[in-house]
């Protein structure tokens, strides 16, 4: 029988061979100093400006404060009904045809003389006028205004109104105008639309 073979004494396992030492690539300058930390300049920077957005912050929140909604304007129900009668005049067109019907009112020159325009001027025409042509109130049957305007130097109104009679179907013009002293009527252009005055001069009638 043979022998067994003989075996080396045990010593541990061997060692691995070691490893060469790796080697960093080199980086950037720029990016170097970046990872070298904050200095403390850059640390105070940093603080003072979360400083100055906290107060910020806490300032604008102080400042606004929770308001309601509102609409500004109101909503009105389709089934309401808006009646055109019930809206009140302007207290421009109310005074200015207040003056008018009093003035188609008046009984005779004098009482008219009231409100006219340039009275030491219209009053000498209107008794020369009312000597030969027929004198009293005129009958409105229907009164109409035409135009709207404020003097761009004095503000004051100038309201024209077209009035109706059965005398003049279609109607003629009427100026108002308003005054430190009132509402007071153009006589002159009145009296030649209302009596026809311009006709009367084409047919040699004046």
């Amino acid at each position: 029988m043979a022998a067994a073979p003989a075996f080396e004494p045990f010593h541990g396992v061997p060692a691995a061979e070691p490893e060469p030492p790796y080697s960093h690539p080199s980086q950037p300058k720029v990016e170097a100093e970046a990872k070298t930390g904050s200095s403390w300049h850059d640390i105070i920077g940093i603080g003072i400006v979360a400083a100055l957005l906290g107060f910020a912050g806490g300032y604008q929140c102080a400042r606004q404060e929770a308001v309601p909604y509102e609409p500004t304007m109101k909503v009105v129900p389709a089934t309401t009904k808006i009646e055109e009668a019930t809206r009140p005049a302007t207290p421009i067109l109310t005074g200015a045809k207040s003056a008018l019907l009093d003035f188609l009112a008046a009984p005779d020159w004098k009482s008219r003389g009231k409100l006219v325009l340039f009275p030491e001027t219209i009053l000498p025409r209107m008794e020369a006028f009312h000597s030969n042509h027929a004198d009293g109130p005129t009958a409105a049957t229907r009164i109409a205004i035409e135009h709207c305007e404020a003097n761009a130097t004095s503000n004051l109104m100038l309201v024209i109104f077209r009035i109706y009679t059965s005398a003049q179907p279609n109607g003629f013009p009427v100026a108002v105008s308003e005054t430190v002293d009132g509402w007071k009527i153009d006589w002159q252009p009145f009296v030649e639309f209302k009596d026809e005055l311009f006709i009367e001069f084409v047919t040699g009638k004046a």
